[in-house]
């Protein structure tokens, strides 16, 4: 009975060096897994120079991307293009606000501007850097800020809206609306001669 025995004894040390060795497997796994959330150099650091990529830089303050064929104003709302730079001070509004700011900009100005989608926001960001991943080429002085989108939450749309955060280009969903963020304006017309 004795010799019966003595193979259990050991099961605990083994079970226990078995434990550790899980534990350090898994949290090396979870920090390999967090890549998402790895150090990138600063846009303004890049060594490459700012291109103007797909963009084409109309007079008043928009760009034309030849890519989506969406126009874009350069600036935030609120904010004037004026000897090459968005001077002013930008609005910050609820989202339903920036979208009825839109809606009165377009029957002012004869051109359909509205909030852009998350995803038209989103292919914005330029993914090897942060802090702004805009092109600061195209969009002055906007720095991090959370945008409004015209996107809402798919799972709470009467109150929450997305926003995208332009320091990494994260989105969330999770935004009140009643909350004000500030917001770009993009339409699908041309606007060179405008």
């Amino acid at each position: 009975m004795r010799n019966s025995a003595k193979p259990y004894s050991s099961f605990p040390a083994t079970s226990s060096r078995l434990f550790r060795m899980l534990s350090v497997l898994i949290c090396c796994f979870l920090i390999k897994g967090c890549d998402r959330y790895r150090t990138k150099p600063l846009c303004s650091d890049d060594a490459a120079p700012i291109s103007l990529e797909s963009f084409t830089l109309n007079t008043g303050g928009t760009a034309f991307n030849m890519k989506t064929g969406l126009t874009w104003y350069r600036c935030l709302a609120g904010l004037s293009f004026s000897n090459g730079r968005c001077q002013g001070i930008p609005l910050r509004m609820t989202w339903g606000e920036a979208r009825r700011f839109a809606a009165d900009l377009s029957e002012k100005s004869g051109i359909t501007w509205r909030l852009a989608t998350k995803q038209q926001l989103q292919n914005l960001i330029q993914p090897h850097c942060n802090g702004p991943a805009l092109n600061t080429a195209v969009f002055h002085n906007i720095g991090a800020v959370n945008l409004w989108t015209d996107s809402s939450s798919w799972k709470h749309r009467k109150d929450y809206a997305c926003t995208v955060y332009t320091y990494n280009g994260a989105l969330s969903c999770k935004r009140s609306k009643a909350t004000a963020y500030p917001f770009l304006l993009v339409t699908e017309q041309e606007t060179r001669n405008r």
